[in-house]
C-alpha cells in the first residue's frame, strides 16, 4: 500500500514540477524576462503573506488530521478556516494598499492580487488536509497542478501576454483548484467544516504559534534571493533568476514527494513512541535522495545549459550561476527532511530557531551580496540560506531528539529492504 502511494505521488510530483517549469518558460517566451520577473516577484510576496494568513496551521493540520477521525477532522477544518478568515480581515486590506501604492498597480490588479492571496491560503489549507489523510498525490493536485495547468493551457494560446492577464489566469486557476478540492473532500471523504466548536479557537491560536514563525520564516528564506533582486536589481534579472531556480529545483523535487508521504507516517511514529523507526526511515530516504539527486546534478552540470536555453538563447550564459544553486539543491535533497521531522516530533521551536538564525545571516549577508553582485549575489545567497538552514536542523535533530538522518552503512541495508518491499507491493494487485 505504501509503495503504491509513493509511486503514485512520485508521478504526480513529476507532472507538477514539469507544469511549473513549462509555465515559467512560456511566461518568459511570451512576455519576456521582465514580465516573468514581475509576476514571480509578486508571487513571492503572495506566498510570504499567505504563510502569515495561514498562521502556522500547515503542519498542525497535517499532524492532527493524521491522528484524528470522524467529526474531529471537520472541527479541525472549521477552526482552521475561521482563523484564516480572521487573519485575512487584517492582512488582505494591507496587501491591497501595498499593491496599489507601493507596487503602483491599477485598482483592478490590486484587487486581483489581494483576492489571489486569500484564495491561495484556503487552497493550501485544503491541500494540507489531503496530506493528513495520507493522500499526498491529491495534495499536489490541489496546491500545484490544477493552478499551473490552467495557466499553461491558456498560455499555449497566447502569442503575447500582459501582467494583468497573467494574474487573472492565476486567479482563475486558484478558483478551479478551490472548487475541485472542496468537492473531493466533501464527496469522497465526507468532510465539511464544522464551525460549532468555535470556542476551541483560542487553543488553536496557542497551538499554532510555535509553528507560525517557523513556517513564515521558511517561506521567506525560499524567496528572499528573488525578493532582494526585485528590490536591488531589475525585473529582468528576477526573470533570469526564476529560470535558474526553476531548473535547479528539478534536483530536489523527489524530496517533496517523500516528505509529503512520510510526514503523516512520522507523526504516527512519534505518537506511538517509535523514535528509532523515524531515524531508520529518514536515513534510508536521505540515502535514496543522494542516489536519485546526484545523477540529476551531474546531468544538469553538463546539460543544464541546454535546459536553461529553453527560456531563450540569452539564458545559456547563466549556466555557471545555475551550478551554484544546483549544488545547494543537492544538499537540500539529502538533508531537507530534518525540519519536517522536528515539526512532526513536536519540536517546531527548534525549526523556528533555525529559521531565525538563517534569516538573520541571510538578510545581513545576502542583501549586500545581491546589491553589489546582482544575479551572482542572489545565487550565493540562495545556496547559503539552504545549506545553513539544513545544517542547523540536522544538528538540532541529533542533539535534542537523538535522530541522525545522515546515511551510514546500515542505511544501505534498510534502503535495500525498502526497495525490495516497494517492488513486492507494486507487483501485487
Amino acid at each position: 500500500m505504501l509503495a503504491k502511494k509513493v509511486l503514485s505521488t512520485f508521478f504526480v510530483k513529476v507532472f507538477a514540477s514539469l507544469s511549473s517549469y513549462l509555465v515559467s518558460i512560456l511566461l518568459v517566451r511570451e512576455g519576456g524576462a521582465e514580465l516573468a520577473g514581475e509576476f514571480f516577484s509578486w508571487l513571492a510576496y503572495l506566498l510570504l503573506i499567505s504563510s502569515i494568513i495561514r498562521f502556522g496551521l500547515d503542519h498542525k493540520i497535517v499532524k492532527e488530521v493524521a491522528q484524528s477521525a470522524g467529526n474531529a477532522t471537520n472541527i479541525i477544518l472549521g477552526n482552521a478556516l475561521i482563523l484564516c478568515l480572521l487573519v485575512s480581515s487584517i492582512i488582505i486590506p494591507i496587501v491591497y494598499f501595498f499593491a496599489l501604492y507601493v507596487g503602483g498597480w491599477s485598482n483592478y490588479i490590486a484587487v486581483i492580487i489581494s483576492i489571489s492571496c486569500f484564495i491561495f491560503s484556503i487552497v493550501y489549507l485544503l491541500g494540507n488536509v489531503f496530506q493528513g489523510l495520507n493522500r499526498a498525490d491529491l495534495s499536489i493536485w490541489s496546491q500545484e497542478i490544477l493552478v499551473w495547468s490552467v495557466l499553461f493551457i491558456f498560455l499555449v494560446f497566447f502569442e503575447s501576454i500582459s501582467f494583468l492577464q497573467v494574474w487573472s489566469l492565476y486567479l482563475i486557476g486558484l478558483f478551479v483548484s478551490l472548487i475541485i478540492s472542496a468537492r473531493v473532500l466533501f464527496m469522497k471523504y465526507q468532510l465539511f467544516p464544522d464551525f460549532s466548536q468555535i470556542k476551541l479557537l483560542a487553543f488553536y491560536v496557542k497551538d499554532t504559534l510555535p509553528y507560525f514563525s517557523g513556517i513564515v520564516g521558511h517561506v521567506a528564506l525560499q524567496w528572499l534571493p528573488l525578493i532582494f533582486l526585485s528590490i536591488f536589481s531589475t525585473s529582468e534579472d528576477v526573470g533570469f533568476f526564476v529560470a535558474i531556480q526553476r531548473t535547479a529545483l528539478l534536483i530536489a523535487f523527489a524530496l517533496g514527494v517523500f516528505n509529503l508521504v512520510t510526514n503523516p507516517i512520522y507523526a504516527t511514529y512519534f505518537s506511538e513512541g517509535k523514535t528509532n523507526s523515524v531515524g531508520e526511515v529518514s536515513r534510508a530516504i536521505s540515502l535514496l535522495m543522494l542516489f536519485v539527486s546526484l545523477p540529476f546534478l551531474i546531468i544538469l552540470i553538463f546539460y543544464g545549459e541546454l535546459l536553461i536555453g529553453f527560456y531563450g538563447p540569452e539564458f545559456k550564459l547563466l549556466h555557471s550561476v545555475f551550478i551554484v544553486v544546483a549544488i545547494a539543491q543537492l544538499f537540500n535533497a539529502v538533508t531537507g527532511s530534518a525540519s519536517y521531522i522536528l515539526t512532526m516530533g513536536g519540536k517546531a521551536k527548534l525549526v523556528e530557531k533555525s529559521v531565525i538564525i538563517t534569516l538573520f545571516v541571510t538578510i545581513i549577508i545576502g542583501g549586500q551580496l545581491t546589491f553589489f553582485y546582482g544575479l551572482w549575489g542572489a545565487a550565493i545567497t540562495s545556496a547559503l540560506s539552504i545549506i545553513l538552514f539544513n545544517v542547523l536542523n540536522v544538528f538540532f535533530l541529533y542533539k535534542y531528539m537523538n535522530i541522525n538522518i545522515i546515511p551510514n552503512v546500515k542505511s544501505i541495508l534498510y534502503l535495500f529492504y525498502y526497495v525490495k518491499f516497494f517492488k513486492r507491493n507494486c507487483n501485487v494487485d
